[in-house]
């Protein structure tokens, strides 16, 4: 006997041909999973949250290092002497290139310098 609508009835296995403690096996796997995925899905929020914050505070801190050596190089007046604005610059460069040089040859032409 079919379904009108063209679907085969759902026949139950009976329980000699199921394996015993197959069906309880299945829904623990089922919950496992859930569980799993549940967990896996909560751990990547609290890392995504984390990175989020260390990024930022990253950037506040790169922001401040750049405005704190602008301040010691250049000095706290707006308008910074001739010899502080050529000084400055070629200073931060020759020590660029000492530490070019002598720690990092690997980076020489790559352009980052």
């Amino acid at each position: 006997m079919s379904d009108p609508g063209g679907v085969t009835p759902n026949v139950e296995m009976s329980s000699a041909t199921v394996p015993r403690g197959t069906d309880s096996l299945a829904r623990r796997l089922a919950r496992l999973t859930f569980h799993t995925v549940f967990q896996e899905e909560r751990f990547f929020l609290v890392l995504s949250i984390f990175i989020g914050v260390f990024s930022g505070l990253a950037v506040v801190s790169f922001r401040v290092a750049i405005d704190w050596c602008r301040l010691a190089l250049m000095g706290p007046l707006p308008h910074p002497s001739a010899l502080r604005i050529i000084g400055a610059p070629t200073a931060v460069g020759l020590l660029v290139a000492v530490l070019v040089i002598h720690f990092f040859p690997a980076i020489r032409g790559s352009g980052v310098n």
